[in-house]
């Protein structure tokens, strides 16, 4: 542990003993609970002070009870609150509430993103023996921000005071646990799961998928779109909206916590062979691995690209033949003008690198036929698209990564947007792959075109740099697609091209610079004629990145997960934020 390190633990101790010692530990059993409410962050585009207040003052109306619960006064709170050092975390939170001689503090954010309002927030325990409680919550409109209010605070009010109140009108789903029951539940409140917890902390309790409540008389569910006229939900999830609606009004998805990194790509598999599966994501500079199992979500991993090196996406795949899944990471040279990939593999011990600045994007399918398969496509330097070089099939040579066989003819696919099976399911082999307009074709190995759509799909802010025009400052960048795969999703023996599709701010797209505001998963299957559209997901608030299929938890139960960015921290001195969402693909016996 560093000097740093034990310095702020030894002054949180001394803190907390002063806290505790002495006649409040006399009265801890008779006084009423103390709770500071430190005033929220409003990420917004413009001032909106008077939110902050009105938040404040929501909180401290609901969460007040005479003899129970004492509200701290604001100005004492914030005038302890502004003499802490750096972001307001747990840590700090606890550092406060010793200060204030309070027994919590609640602290959180609220963030508005185009007509999206989503509310994050904290409820630490200052003495540390019970686990933090954390609080999110989404929805649509300003309007939403008070029934959001409603809901946290009955929340808090029932699970760590015991406290029973008439429940609100139900806009999404309660993110802490439930209250336990009996007077020890009103005497201290019980040690509760934190669902919502960083993904690099402990998730107790394993992944627990969402279920939309029931609606007031007309309304919705929160965690679905309002269904259009001749809608209904598809039987793989309810969150996915087909053609009928039958007024099903059941949602099953997990949202996870918001951190603070720009995913550029994840994968789900077994890459230690242990026989369980790990979650393995990629930003710009870092792999990372975590593992869910025994209710505890925990990173197993870390590699850190050197400063040359942009990771784009990952994959998985035993192409090597000896059991063990090889980690595909496909990057960029710093410039974003040539390839700068890499390979891991896990050798007993620890997951070390195998390949070096290889010169490929890779993407890794599963072939219903060949099985794993590896697809390759080089980068041609003097060349301003990813596009120009043919689509290969590698494989170990030696040692080393070599083309087997041509699967793509050059300048018509990218391997990133590739995915190769039987697309027509009838027992042939053809390849879905996106154009340089991001529009969907189907293609016969040899070259010959089979069908193109005109629909526009994906939608990334991953790109390449290509030649200045004369007028330019810089270079232009070509932005590359997304990911699709082919599979049998329902198990009907016939497959499916899931793709997603982000939507730009204005519907404008725009050569130089992209944004997106939301986006949906959906679900195509060749219909004789084309690829027809079976089911989506609801709009989705953030840019989705990236998406995977596989058994998350280790529950037995496959998966659909999202990879969401929601702030892209572009702007100086902002950081990244990226989220989960996960769907479940089949229920529970």
């Amino acid at each position: 542990m560093s000097l740093r390190s034990i310095f702020k633990y030894a002054v949180l101790t001394i803190f907390l003993a002063a806290a505790i010692s002495g006649p409040a530990l006399q009265a801890a059993e008779t006084r009423p609970y103390r709770v500071a409410i430190v005033p929220f962050t409003i990420n917004a585009e413009k001032d909106l002070t008077y939110l902050r207040n009105g938040i404040a003052d929501m909180l401290t109306s609901r969460l007040a009870w005479e003899n129970k619960v004492q509200v701290l006064g604001r100005e004492q709170t914030v005038a302890a609150a502004k003499q802490a050092t750096g972001p307001l975390n747990e840590i700090q939170a606890q550092i406060l509430g010793a200060k204030l001689q309070a027994d919590y503090v609640l602290f959180g954010s609220l963030t508005i993103f185009g007509n999206s309002i989503s509310m994050d927030a904290k409820m630490v325990d200052v003495s540390g023996e019970r686990q933090t409680l954390s609080f999110f919550n989404q929805a649509e409109g300003m309007g939403k921000v008070i029934p959001q209010i409603n809901r946290f605070a009955t929340d808090i009010n029932a699970t760590v005071f015991g406290r029973q109140m008439a429940a609100p009108v139900a806009l999404g789903p309660a993110t802490a646990a439930p209250a336990a029951s009996g007077p020890a539940a009103a005497a201290r409140p019980t040690k509760t799961l934190d669902v919502h917890a960083h993904p690099e902390k402990l998730l107790e309790g394993g992944f627990k998928p969402e279920a939309a409540p029931r609606t007031s008389a007309g309304g919705a569910p929160f965690a679905l779109a309002q269904p259009e006229n001749n809608q209904q939900r598809s039987n793989l999830n309810p969150a996915f909206i087909t053609q009928a609606y039958t007024g099903r009004a059941k949602a099953n998805f997990w949202k996870g916590p918001v951190f603070k990194h720009l995913l550029s790509g994840m994968e789900i598999g077994d890459v230690n062979n242990d026989g369980l599966n790990e979650l393995v994501t990629v930003t710009p500079k870092w792999v990372y691995i975590h593992q869910a199992s025994q209710g505890r979500f925990r990173k197993v991993f870390e590699y850190e690209r050197d400063a040359f090196a942009l990771n784009l996406s990952v994959d998985l795949a035993d192409i090597n033949g000896n059991g063990t899944p090889e980690i595909f990471v496909t990057g960029l040279t710093s410039q974003r003008t040539a390839m700068n990939s890499i390979v891991l593999e896990f050798n007993g011990q620890t997951y070390a690198v195998i390949a070096n600045k290889q010169p490929y994007y890779f993407r890794a399918i599963n072939h219903p036929i060949k099985g794993n398969v590896l697809l390759g496509q080089r980068q041609i330097l003097e060349s301003n698209t990813p596009f120009d070089s043919e689509i290969s099939e590698l494989g170990w040579v030696g040692g080393e990564l070599d083309v087997l066989d041509r699967v793509v003819k050059p300048k018509l696919a990218n391997a990133l947007g590739s995915a190769w099976g039987d697309i027509q399911n009838d027992g042939g082999e053809t390849i879905v792959a996106y154009n340089k307009s991001d529009k969907l074709q189907i293609l016969r190995p040899a070259g010959e075109s089979v069908w193109q759509g005109q629909a526009t799909y994906g939608g990334n802010l991953q790109h390449i740099l290509g030649e200045k025009n004369d007028q330019d400052v810089h270079p232009l960048p070509f932005y590359l697609p997304t990911r699709l795969r082919v599979a049998d999703l329902d198990k009907d023996g016939l497959y499916e091209v899931v793709l997603f599709k982000n939507k730009a701010f204005a519907n404008v797209k725009l050569e130089r610079y992209r944004s997106y505001s939301s986006g949906y998963i959906e679900a195509v299957m060749w219909d004789g004629g084309g690829l027809a559209s079976i089911w989506k997901t609801r709009d989705i608030t953030g840019r989705i990145q990236d998406f995977a299929v596989g058994d998350l938890n280790n529950d037995g139960i496959q998966e659909l997960v999202v990879g969401i960015v929601m702030k892209e921290g572009r702007v100086v001195a902002t950081q990244p934020q990226s989220t989960l969402m996960a769907y479940e693909l089949s229920q529970k016996k």
